[in-house]
């Protein structure tokens, strides 16, 4: 939550102080009861500072989801979807490797596993987990309970 707060605050407005007071109001300084809010002076620097730390701490997630771990995650694409693999920027981190058939490896440093783990098994039988074991037993876990679902 934290994290999308401050991405949605930044986007919306860059330069404003946030103050939990203001959740729910608009950047153009009118609430939602269309009375005007007065805004404070707008501080550039200060602005770019909060800009860098949040692009810092998320440089190394796979998404919004950052962590304080470091992981180096590998993953393995079949054929049938390796040129997709291939044709897309993933993430900063990532290096591609060619493999036999067809296939391609993937490699990424990332801070966090939470979303990594849903990306992978959102492509089912094509991707599997090499790397780190953590990852590959949340999958495996996900996939044993999907198997008891439709036995």
């Amino acid at each position: 939550p934290l994290l999308y707060r401050n991405s949605f605050r930044i986007l919306l407005d860059p330069l404003g102080d946030f103050a939990k007071g203001k959740i729910g109001q608009r950047s153009d300084g009118d609430d939602r009861t269309g009375a005007k809010i007065q805004q404070g002076p707008a501080d550039a620097g200060r602005a770019q500072k909060r800009r860098h730390a949040l692009e810092r701490r998320l440089r190394d997630s796979f998404g919004v989801h950052s962590g304080e771990g470091s992981f180096e995650v590998v993953l393995r694409f079949n054929a049938k979807v390796a040129d997709y693999i291939r044709e897309k920027r993933w993430h900063d981190s990532q290096e591609l490797r060619e493999l036999k058939g067809g296939a391609v490896e993937l490699r990424l440093k990332l801070s966090s596993l939470v979303e990594i783990e849903r990306w992978v098994l959102s492509w089912g039988e094509h991707a599997r987990v090499v790397a780190p074991e953590a990852l590959q037993a949340k999958v495996r876990k996900t996939a044993e309970i999907l198997v008891a679902k439709y036995k």
